[in-house]
């Protein structure tokens, strides 16, 4: 009896780990990748409007991709930026409401 619990100790327990870790780097991942097209996508908005002096496309994208940052544990390197990114953008929505630029 105790090798048998001996036994399913040994296997269970590293087993749970091994599924633990993959559960918290899938989630990691996640975060990162969607920290990454969230930056990407915001100098592709600046680059096309500033330089090319197109309209931002990347709007709803990026929120739909800031949430799936924040669902796993983003912290407020994010918030920032896309403060910023939501200030900028409204400067240009009412520029262009108002007939600017």
């Amino acid at each position: 009896m105790a090798t048998i619990l001996v036994a399913l100790i040994t296997t269970c327990i590293p087993a749970l780990t091994t599924i633990i870790t993959a559960r918290k780097q899938r989630s990691l991942s996640k975060m990162h990748s969607a920290k990454q097209s969230i930056l990407q996508m915001q100098m592709e908005d600046i680059i096309n409007y500033e330089i090319l002096h197109k309209l931002p496309r990347n709007y709803t994208n990026l929120h739909y991709e800031y949430d799936n940052y924040k669902a796993e544990g983003g912290n407020s390197d994010i918030d920032i930026k896309m403060n910023e990114y939501e200030e900028w953008y409204s400067s240009i929505k009412g520029g262009k409401e108002n007939g600017n630029n």
